[in-house]
């Protein structure tokens, strides 16, 4: 990753909505290091990384709750 990227970041939220409801965010930050890697992540990455959030997410809000 840090071949492809700079200033690569996360941010998770996690908000009670109700005894057994959570409100899950994933909020991440990166600059593509040149434009093959800028091209390579409007064709590819995003939806990729998009993909791995939706399940850290999902995965958080499970443990979450679960408490």
């Amino acid at each position: 990753m840090r071949k492809m990227f700079d200033d690569y970041g996360f941010a998770i939220t996690l908000e009670a909505r109700g005894p057994d409801a959570t409100h899950a965010r994933l909020e991440t930050h990166y600059t593509p290091r040149n434009p093959l890697y800028t091209l390579l992540n409007e064709l590819v990455l995003r939806r990729r990384f998009e993909k791995v959030c939706d399940g850290i997410v999902a995965g958080l809000k499970n443990f979450a709750e679960s408490r």
